[in-house]
């Protein structure tokens, strides 16, 4: 009788031993499939990224590296520069005072900043430029002619031509390195102040006007 009860106590252990060991299988296997599927979900997460990552590499291939982040654009700083000239003489007197000199033959209008209807450069990008102009005088009759370069209305350059013997033809050139920015606008126009004789141009003498991009 006593080996029986002893082994109904030892097998009452046993059996709670194992159900408790049941349990704790049943725990881990609950944690285990719910680790399985969080990687599963890591899984699909990684997927897509990779294939979003080669989307995006679609899009942005070849384009350059304020194109890729979405910044604004840059213009290129090597590609601005004008020159243009009058292609015919005339008389000064009739020209009057501060009025503008339309370079109508252009040469070269890199960026199209110059407008050759108006005689104005609109620059297409900021920055600091050379500018040069150039006005010849008739020798045939006393010529007196004064050009200034003007930025936004305010003289920054001044030339004056006189040839006041026969014959004699005279240019003179002015030259100006000045900052600006977009939106201003350059120029040249006469004088305020009396002309006379011929402005010259033509295949002998250029009256020329001309900018161009430094940096």
């Amino acid at each position: 009788m006593a080996r029986f009860i002893l082994c109904l106590f030892f097998c009452g252990i046993f059996a709670n031993e194992n159900d408790e060991i049941l349990k704790r299988m049943e725990i881990y296997e609950k944690k285990l499939d719910t680790e399985i599927q969080k990687r599963s979900v890591i899984e699909n997460e990684v997927a897509e990224l990779r294939q979003w990552k080669r989307n995006i590499e679609q899009v942005f291939q070849g384009k350059s590296r304020n194109q890729r982040l979405l910044l604004e654009s840059i213009p290129d700083k090597t590609g601005v520069a004008f020159s243009a000239y009058i292609s015919a003489s005339f008389e000064a007197p009739p020209f009057g005072v501060r009025h503008t000199f339309i370079y109508d033959h252009v040469e070269c209008n890199v960026g199209n900043g110059y407008e050759n209807s108006t005689g104005i450069f609109r620059p297409s990008v900021p920055g600091t430029y050379a500018f040069t102009w150039t006005v010849c005088a008739s020798g045939a009759k006393n010529s007196e002619i004064g050009v200034e370069l003007v930025i936004n209305n305010k003289v920054h350059g001044s030339i004056y031509v006189d040839s006041e013997t026969t014959n004699e033809e005279h240019c003179s050139t002015g030259f100006v390195v000045h900052t600006i920015k977009l939106r201003d606008v350059v120029y040249t126009r006469s004088q305020d102040a009396y002309h006379e004789g011929t402005i010259r141009s033509d295949h002998y003498s250029r009256t020329t006007f001309s900018g161009w991009l430094l940096f």
